[in-house]
Formats: C-alpha cells, sequence, structure tokens
C-alpha cells in the first residue's frame, strides 16, 4: 500500500526518503515521527509548526506538527533535513492553566479547561470519570493539568489524528485484536507478562 506524507497540506511524498521514515505510537506518551526531507530549494522546507498528516491509502498513521529540523548539504546540488514531528498534543502547552475545583468529575474538569485555554481541540471522546473532591492548577500547561486528572483518576489520555481528545479507563479500550479462533497463525507469537505497572486506585 502507498504512504502519501503532506506537509501543510501539500503532499511531499516525493520528497521523502521512504527509507528514513519512522512512527512511533505509543499510548500514555506523545505520538512522534521523523523522516529525511530532500530538496532542491530552501524555500520548499518544511518550517516547524507546519502540519503533517502520513497517511496509508485512507487510513491516517500519524497526524501533528513539525517540531525540529536540521539541515545538511546533499550531493550534488541538493538539501537534505532531518524532521522531527510530535502529534498534537503539543497544541495543548501553548497557555497555562489557573484554575480550581471542587467536588467535580474529572472529565468535566477536562472539558472545561479545554473550552477556556485551547482553540481547535475537541472532546468528543472524553469520559466523565471519577469524581474529584478538590484539584488546583497553579500556571502550568494544559497537558500538564490533563495528565495530573488522569493520575489522580487512573485514567489514560491522548490527542487523536483529529485533534479531538481522549479520556477514558484502561478497560475501555478493548485489544487490538482477538486470540480466540483455531486458524495456525500464531507460531512465532511472544507473550510477555508484567505487572511492574500494576498499582492500586487510590481515592
Amino acid at each position: 500500500m502507498a504512504i502519501t506524507i503532506k506537509i501543510n497540506s501539500i503532499d511531499r511524498t516525493a520528497n521523502i526518503d521512504a527509507r528514513s521514515l519512522s512512527i512511533v505510537d505509543e499510548l500514555g506518551s506523545a505520538n512522534t515521527a521523523s523522516f529525511e526531507f530532500i530538496c532542491n530549494d530552501v524555500s520548499d522546507a518544511p518550517v516547524t509548526g507546519q502540519d503533517v498528516l502520513i497517511e496509508e491509502e485512507s487510513n491516517k498513521l500519524f497526524a501533528g506538527r513539525v517540531l525540529s529540523k536540521d539541515e545538511t548539504f546533499y550531493p550534488p546540488n541538493q538539501l537534505k533535513y532531518r524532521v522531527e514531528c510530535i502529534d498534537y498534543s503539543r497544541d495543548l502547552n501553548k497557555k497555562l492553566v489557573v484554575e480550581s475545583y471542587l467536588d467535580e468529575l474529572s472529565g468535566n474538569i477536562i472539558k472545561d479547561i479545554i473550552d477556556k485555554y485551547t482553540s481547535g481541540i475537541t472532546y468528543t471522546n472524553v469520559a466523565d470519570g471519577l469524581t474529584i473532591t478538590r484539584i488546583a492548577f497553579d500556571y502550568i500547561t494544559v497537558a500538564e493539568a490533563i495528565q495530573q486528572i488522569a493520575d489522580a483518576s487512573g485514567y489514560y489520555w491522548y490527542v487523536d489524528y483529529d485533534k479531538d481528545l481522549h479520556f477514558f479507563a484502561k478497560t475501555d479500550k478493548p485489544a487490538s485484536f482477538q486470540l480466540d479462533d483455531d486458524q495456525d497463525y500464531y507460531k512465532e507469537l511472544i507473550i510477555n507478562t508484567d505487572i511492574s505497572q500494576l498499582r492500586n486506585r487510590v481515592y
């Protein structure tokens, strides 16, 4: 399947060294992408902050912004940029939150913060969560505030490819695959069991 890379809504797939493309997609941390961009003119080079969309057919593999770029000369007469990208959770760091809440659902706190301190971010997939007796934020970023709420609730969160915030309990997200059929497809499957992240819920 063909992979396309759009930068600032312009298809730049032809400028990308496909062998250099890397995407890191982890739950609980910001998703990143990196690639090498080759061009003849500096005006074609990516600019930090521009939107990046990586798709395979109609499936979005990554969406975010250019975080940084390193320029080098690429013989005989081209420029090569090592481009690093980060997902839209970066957009949650523009303003600092100064708020306090009493006896409020964690999901409602997040929605209030999103409304007051961000633009372009939606919260269709924010669960109600647990009731938080008291929480206060003293000049911290929106992302840090959401993380504090998630830690207090035992929830996870992330911003998806369409700039929608997800806030959910671990048990709300099923595995992306099932190992319950009788086909012989799992010969090289390795399952590791690890309880290092297991904890009791704290209220």
